[in-house]
């Protein structure tokens, strides 16, 4: 037989037999079974709040609004800056904030939004 360096061909049939051998066991083994996902469900139901609908106005300009809505009660709308002018646009509606269908987002029908424009001085003004 031809010697490939120290080992015969029969020794490197061996060592080729026992990497494959350790490959398959490295491949095959068992994976650990993943826990069970709960099932996140609401006692209430799906609840969706809609400017469309008709109640759910907002006066422009103001900054703070509060809504009835089915299965959660009252919720409130508060919105604060710290700096910055709201802009004014009479073909929106007024002062912002403002609830406008002006711009539609690519949607058909148009739908209601609330929309808030804010002219800030530096880049460290915020709106929350």
């Amino acid at each position: 037989m031809t010697q490939y360096g120290f080992l015969s061909a029969l020794k490197w049939r061996s060592v080729l037999a026992t990497l494959a051998a350790l490959l398959a066991v490295a491949v095959t083994m068992p994976t650990p079974a993943l826990a069970a996902q709960p099932t996140l469900t609401c006692p209430v139901g799906t609840t969706v709040f809609d400017w469309d609908t008709p109640a759910n106005t907002w006066v422009a300009g103001t900054l703070n609004n509060s809504y009835s809505v089915a299965n959660l009660g009252s919720i409130n709308y508060a919105i604060s800056t710290t700096g910055g002018a709201w802009v004014t646009d009479a073909a929106y509606g007024g002062t912002a904030p403002f609830r406008q269908n002006i711009d539609t987002y690519g949607m058909s029908p148009v739908q209601f939004t609330l929309q808030e424009w804010i002219d800030f001085s530096t880049n460290a003004q915020t709106a929350t």
